[in-house]
């Protein structure tokens, strides 16, 4: 199946756009490079480092029946998404070119070195945080067993429990805006593509098929609004 893929960081919403004459082959071969720290689209690597991979997702964009018109349909993309992970802003096809078997071997060579690298950091990153976390393993446990902080037990001063209590009102408590959808504090979504119209920003999620907690952080401005989505003003 030809067709517009997009790798998608959902903690801040940047985003690479491709083009494949396979999809399922295409989207595959992202994945296992990157699992192995040998991707060649670099900005990429680095962020899915950074991340990991539960903060990514991987979206078809759209189905093309003409492979030859994948590259204006990419370009289409990439001038409404303006990915951050591509390095091209211009669409380029691969097809049809053949690299000489001394190209081949210097990618090949800088790919093995790469993803050694980057295999020797990640373990040395594992040994500092086994070496730091052992020692304090078991004070770990007893501190979650008396609550976060040890607070359990300790009065709080009016001043702070104020506090507490107005950074969870409203729009500022990351529950807002997700509840049933008949519930008087419920706010309707729009989709400001579609004119599509939800009753609540529960129901918005899982009609997009995406999380109630990205969709809600969206709604709030604390992320990129990749769904292209707002509350309804009434």
């Amino acid at each position: 199946m030809h067709g517009i893929y997009q790798i998608l960081n959902i903690e801040n919403g940047d985003c690479y756009i491709g083009s494949a004459v396979n999809l399922q082959k295409r989207t595959n071969q992202h994945l296992s490079m990157l699992r192995r720290y040998i991707s060649k689209h670099i900005h990429l690597q680095r962020t899915w480092n950074k991340y990991g991979e539960e903060n990514f997702e991987i979206n078809i964009l759209e189905k093309v029946a003409d492979r030859n018109d994948l590259i204006q349909r990419e370009q289409f993309f990439i001038d409404k998404f303006k990915p951050a992970y591509n390095v091209r802003i211009v669409a380029e096809s691969n097809l049809g070119i053949q690299e000489s078997a001394e190209t081949k071997a210097l990618k090949s060579n800088v790919a093995k070195a790469r993803g050694q690298n980057e295999r020797q950091l990640a373990a040395l990153r594992k040994a500092q945080r086994n070496r730091i976390g052992k020692p304090v393993k078991g004070k770990v446990k007893q501190s979650l067993k008396l609550g976060p902080l040890s607070m359990v037990g300790k009065p709080k001063s009016k001043e702070t429990k104020e506090k507490i209590r107005q950074t969870k009102l409203g729009e500022k408590n990351y529950m807002f805006g997700i509840s049933q959808e008949d519930h008087p504090s419920s706010k309707k979504v729009k989709n400001k593509l579609t004119g599509a119209v939800y009753a609540s920003a529960k129901l918005c999620s899982e009609k997009l098929g995406k999380s109630y907690v990205h969709v809600n952080m969206i709604l709030r401005g604390q992320r990129k609004n990749t769904l292209n989505i707002e509350y309804l003003k009434e």
